[in-house]
């Protein structure tokens, strides 16, 4: 079969890896600070200002954590390509 012949590069598969958590960043921060701002409001009889604001904060943590994944990938690109102009000088 096709498939059993087939390799991946491991950087190709390492980068893929990477992406993938840049979006569930984006999705569970959100939803972490929703959930405890439901949580809040509905046990700790706050109001709905509560929930918005733990949702706002789970955005800011969701952004935070893309832009720190984004420039450890950054510097592991950077680090590859320097690795590989090594190889060819």
């Amino acid at each position: 079969m096709f498939f059993k012949n087939f390799k991946i590069d491991k950087a190709y598969k390492d980068g893929i890896l990477d992406a993938s958590v840049i979006g569930m960043h984006m999705v569970s921060g959100p939803a972490v600070g929703y959930g405890i701002g439901w949580v809040l409001e509905k046990y700790a009889h706050t109001g709905r200002t509560t929930t918005m604001i733990c949702l706002a904060l789970g955005v800011g943590a969701g952004i935070l954590n893309v832009y720190r994944d984004m420039k450890r990938l950054k510097r592991k690109m950077y680090e590859s390509d320097d690795e590989r102009n090594d190889q060819q000088n």
